[in-house]
């Protein structure tokens, strides 16, 4: 397993899988393209078990959502971006 994922709660782990989401270990995040939505690791350990478990189902109304706990410079979320394929 991903060092990285080794420090996140099981039941974070849960929500995200259940949720539809895929790790992507290069670029730190979890990402569900049907549902057009990143989250960063940083975020996913860091915010309430309670609040994530929300965001990964709710609804964006078929627009994107992506969570990072620090924002990126713009050439930073364009690389991930392109990596995804979005």
């Amino acid at each position: 397993m991903d060092d990285l994922l080794s420090n996140v709660p099981r039941d974070r782990l849960e929500a995200l899988e259940a949720a539809g989401f895929t790790w992507h270990p290069l670029l730190a995040l979890w990402f569900n393209r049907k549902r057009r939505k990143i989250i960063s690791h940083d975020a996913v350990t860091k915010r309430d078990a309670a609040w994530l478990q929300a965001w990964v189902v709710q609804d964006e109304g078929g627009k994107s959502s992506i969570w990072f706990e620090e924002p990126l410079p713009p050439e930073a979320m364009d690389a991930i971006l392109l990596e995804l394929g979005w």
